[in-house]
């Protein structure tokens, strides 16, 4: 690019044409004599705008240097220093996120907690988290860059940590948790809440609370930190959390969570948990507590296998068993579990039942197999037989085989053993058969068996959002090195799930009412939205240059966005950046 101070006198053969009170200079690149009009017409370039008309000198543009390059050499080629933001900024899904902060009022609990502009930054980084799946906060200020944010200025990561560390404290955590709740109560309306918990990997080194050995699968070698959420079932919305350390299992925090939405104010709660929490003590705690509850069942207990063995032939050959919509069968019974008469709810689904043997059968053909090849052949360890017993009975014969050389002293023979043959445990493989696509919920309340489970198929947002906030916002392990670096990220993400839950209302409204269940999936949504951008004019402005599409408009509707707002979003940008959109130093 040329010095935008260089000047250059106006080559021979260029025209000159003025547009409003300027003059400007033009290349001809081709000329064509039009024979029946009798005139010539010609294809021009503009190169440079005329600043003395007199001395005939002229400001070149960059389609100077490629007509005229040799008379470029004496001028100094420069590139204007790169500005703060990118010329084109992705604007829809930060306007999305911003509209639903207000609309649940966030933005007015954090800015009443930490002030305006550290409630900007904060939600710019939720934002960056939701947006950009992410919890580490390196690649943060390039992100930003391609962004319409909030706050004055880009944040660097060392200035997010410091955010963390000095204003989000567990006060301010506190505060905001019992905000949020006080939205939520209302004292004469009965709302259930579903309960879960999670673990994840944890690797700071100043930790005086999280950094214990828990009961996981994965990483057991790896310390770990507990959380638990309450969602409000009718809506999804996340209402609480609770962070203890690893060593503690989720059954025995269940009654904190249960009373710390008491101690916010709920009086009327109805519990939700999977088969995790399928013990006496927890069932007698919310009987003592008089909580209702509706609980999955664990299949394999005694009293569940007798109650499945009981009404299987009903579940499986009674027509009015089936539960029209949900596409299950399922009856109610009443037993008594734990000194108490309960509801148990059995139900039977055929598709699952189909899917669960195909997968089963299919591993029990590949382990004969397997034998197949073992058989005949010296078995050098218990454990290469181990995973087949439970499914079949094997045949070992043990022989003495003796290797010493002739001649030698004879030594001690040694014994091998060999798989001589084997056969299945018929009767075994088919009572797990029998077992498949049966499974059971129990409540404390008198539900049939379709509002039962309507209730709990609704709970699998709360299993969507950890998947979310391990996966999606990549927190499966937190990056942090202090038990208070942990604490207020883990407040971002809170409210990250928020969000989150929120797109998912929208994206199961759309689907419903489109049918498309592919596209509006809630990353999706994002990968729509993040399409709406802007880009920077002449005028040193960014204004939106393309129209809203269909797709974009059905999620923008259900969060009341309109054309204007996302204008008038853009037009505050440019002034509250207006000295930030100048080329930096």
């Amino acid at each position: 690019m040329l010095n935008s101070a260089a000047q250059v006198k106006r080559p021979d053969g260029t025209k000159i044409h003025k547009h409003g009170d300027h003059y400007y200079v033009y290349h001809v690149t081709s000329a064509e004599y039009v024979k029946d009009k009798r005139y010539v017409v010609e294809k021009r370039k503009c190169v440079g705008k005329l600043i003395d008309k007199e001395k005939d000198l002229m400001c070149p543009n960059d389609n100077f240097e490629i007509y005229y390059s040799d008379q470029v050499s004496a001028f100094v080629i420069s590139y204007p220093a790169p500005p703060m933001f990118s010329d084109t900024l992705k604007v829809g899904s930060l306007i999305t996120i911003r509209a639903i902060l207000d609309k649940l009022k966030i933005r007015e609990i954090l800015e009443r907690i930490y002030g305006k502009d550290t409630t900007d930054d904060i939600i710019d980084i939720i934002s960056y988290i939701e947006i950009g799946h992410s919890s580490a906060f390196q690649p943060y200020p390039s992100f930003m860059r391609d962004h319409l944010q909030l706050g004055k200025q880009i944040r660097s990561d060392s200035y997010i940590s410091k955010l963390l560390r000095e204003n989000i404290t567990d006060e301010n955590i506190n505060e905001f948790l019992r905000q949020w709740n006080k939205l939520h109560v209302k004292p004469d309306v009965k709302i259930y809440v579903s309960f879960d918990g999670s673990n994840f990997n944890w690797e700071a080194r100043n930790s005086n609370t999280y950094k214990e050995f828990g009961h996981v699968q994965d990483n057991q070698d790896k310390p770990q930190v507990n959380i638990h959420l309450a969602l409000k079932h009718d809506d999804g919305l996340p209402l609480d959390y609770y962070t203890y350390n690893g060593s503690i299992n989720d059954m025995s925090q269940c009654n904190i969570m249960v009373e710390r939405l008491h101690d916010f104010g709920y009086k009327n709660i109805g519990c939700i948990f999977d088969r995790g929490y399928y013990f006496e003590d927890v069932i007698r705690w919310l009987d003592k507590m008089e909580y209702p509850f509706i609980m999955m069942a664990v299949e394999n207990r005694k009293e569940i296998r007798e109650l499945i063995r009981k009404n299987r032939e009903t579940l499986l050959h009674t027509a009015t068993s089936w539960l029209d919509g949900l596409d299950v069968c399922g009856i109610t019974t009443r037993e008594y579990l734990f000194d108490k008469e309960r509801f148990f709810h059995i139900y039977y689904d055929d598709v699952q039942a189909g899917k669960l043997k195909r997968v089963f059968m299919n591993n029990i053909g590949a382990l004969s197999r397997e034998l197949e090849e073992l058989k005949d052949k010296p078995i050098r360890s218990n454990a290469t037989l181990s995973r087949f017993k439970s499914w079949f009975v094997i045949d070992i014969e043990e022989q003495i085989i003796d290797k010493t050389p002739t001649g030698k002293t004879k030594k001690t023979p040694l014994k091998e053993k060999f798989l001589r043959g084997y056969h299945r445990k018929e009767e075994k493989i088919q009572e797990h058969l029998d077992s498949f696509g049966f499974f059971c919920i129990l409540t404390a309340e008198p539900l049939t068996a379709a509002e039962s489970l309507q209730l709990y198929r609704f709970r699998d947002i709360i299993e969507k959002l950890f998947r979310s906030i391990k996966w999606g916002d990549d927190f499966s392990t937190p990056g942090v090195h202090t038990d208070e670096a942990f604490d207020a990220k883990m407040h971002l993400l809170f409210i990250t799930s928020i969000v989150y839950s929120t797109l998912a209302q929208y994206s199961r409204k759309i689907k419903a009412e489109t049918g498309n269940k592919r596209e509006f999936t809630v990353p999706g949504m994002i990968d729509l939205l993040e399409g709406i951008q802007c880009t920077i004019n002449p005028g040193g402005v960014y204004k939106r240059r393309y129209a809203i599409t269909a797709k974009q408009k059905l999620i923008l509707d259900k969060a009341g966005i309109t054309d204007s707002v996302i204008d008038n979003e853009i037009a505050r940008f440019n002034v509250v950046h207006k000295d930030l959109l100048k080329s930096s130093d």
